[in-house]
């Protein structure tokens, strides 16, 4: 992006104000996790700049049975998604994650509390990235027809990587409205 991700505005709002606003609507407690603190949630700093996710998530202790990660850069998020999330988990299965274009969306994606235990063993091992600590859980898999099915958008669950990506997201979201 070539900027701080969670600053960037959409609709005059940045990022992630606009993320913990629509958690807020349907999450007991809400945690940010980064450089931004936020009025009405709970903070935990990041200790290190560009070392990934992982690390910074190895950090955190849930303190719920559920926990619903989202990045700061998913700006058309749909908060519906946590309970429906939550409805679709089964009694053993780790994680609901979506899929988007064949790929999961780790950071759009509700988690049991038990598997962060195996996320803080990866980074013990110095493991910096996502994918291998989904490929250790018990995961129930969306796919982006079943979310068009359930009502909802898939878009709601893109990520935006270049400000082209967030342009088009954005632009197409204020187009519909």
């Amino acid at each position: 992006m070539g900027r701080d991700k969670a600053l960037i505005e959409v609709d005059g709002v940045p990022l992630v104000r606009l993320l913990a606003q629509r958690l807020r609507e349907v999450c007991a407690r809400v945690t940010i996790l980064g450089r931004h603190q936020i009025e009405g949630c709970e903070f935990l700093p990041d200790r290190d700049d560009f070392k990934g996710p992982l690390q910074a998530l190895a950090r955190f202790e849930p303190r719920q049975p559920y926990v619903f990660l989202l990045a700061c850069d998913i700006p058309l998020f749909d908060a519906r998604l946590v309970p429906y999330f939550r409805q679709r988990i089964g009694e053993e299965q780790a994680a609901v994650v979506p899929l988007r274009s064949g790929k999961w969306q780790p950071l759009c994606a509700l988690y049991r509390d038990f598997a962060f235990g195996e996320l803080r063993l990866l980074n013990s091992l110095g493991e910096n990235r996502l994918m291998p600590w989904l490929d250790l859980l018990d995961i129930q898999t969306v796919e982006s027809a079943e979310l068009v099915a359930a009502g909802f958008d898939p878009k709601c669950i893109a990520s935006a990587d270049t400000p082209d990506e967030l342009r088009k997201l954005v632009r197409g979201y204020q187009a519909e409205r």
